[in-house]
């Protein structure tokens, strides 16, 4: 996926186990925050979420890329909320 980042700290890129390592964290953050923000807010995990969200503005600096993350998870994990796409004359869902 592009905009997401996959340098280490150093600034250089670690070696892939699956060669879309950074776009599988992205995505399982995105799938974890919207699980942790799903739950009652007495129940929620805050620090948790919080700090997840800041591993996800790391990994993914592009935020419509990371909106679209974070939609497509909410869809997933509840069925509703998918957002409609507008390609020219045609629309997809």
């Amino acid at each position: 996926m592009k905009g997401v980042n996959a340098t280490n700290r150093h600034g250089s890129q670690p070696p892939s186990v699956t060669g879309r390592d950074g776009y599988l964290l992205a995505q399982a953050f995105a799938y974890a925050i919207t699980a942790i923000e799903l739950r009652p807010k007495r129940w929620q995990e805050w620090s948790n979420k919080e700090g997840m969200k800041l591993l996800l503005d790391h990994l993914v600096p592009n935020p419509y890329a990371k909106e679209h993350l974070l939609e497509g998870a909410k869809f997933h994990l509840t069925g509703t909320d998918h957002p409609t796409i507008v390609v020219g004359d045609a629309t997809a869902v």
